[in-house]
């Protein structure tokens, strides 16, 4: 059985690059939040599975998955990956760290679901639709 122990998000309304903030800083927020929230130690995660789907296009940030031990140095050498799905990434972040809890191969996995859209000029954004 898997048991989902604590989340974080973000507020959508706030404009982080007005306060010279990226999608890292968000990250670290709603990582540190979602770990405090379970009341899980860092040392007790096993692996990070990180859902994003247009990083690549919008931020030219592909490596999202190595990312979250960057923003949260207590992660640092626990496996990681992205996990690239469209509009289902964050679920098939999800569905992934579940397998990885059902097989016995961890008791604890961090998913982090992660996107920045507001800070993306309008003439890449059309590009890329």
């Amino acid at each position: 059985m898997t048991y989902i122990l604590g989340s974080s998000q973000t507020d959508f309304a706030r404009a982080w690059s007005r306060e010279g903030l990226d999608i890292s800083d968000m990250m670290r927020a709603s990582v540190l939040d979602a770990l405090e929230d379970a009341q899980v130690d860092p040392s007790q995660v096993g692996s990070i599975h990180v859902g994003n789907a247009f990083g690549e296009m919008q931020r030219e940030q592909a490596h999202l998955g190595a990312m979250v031990a960057q923003v949260v140095p207590e992660l640092w050498g626990v496996p990681a990956m992205r996990h690239e799905g469209a509009c289902a990434s964050a679920s098939l972040a999800v569905l992934t760290a579940m397998a990885e809890i059902e097989a016995g191969r961890y008791d604890c996995v961090l998913v982090v679901g992660a996107e920045e859209f507001k800070n993306t000029r309008g003439d890449i954004a059309s590009v890329n639709q």
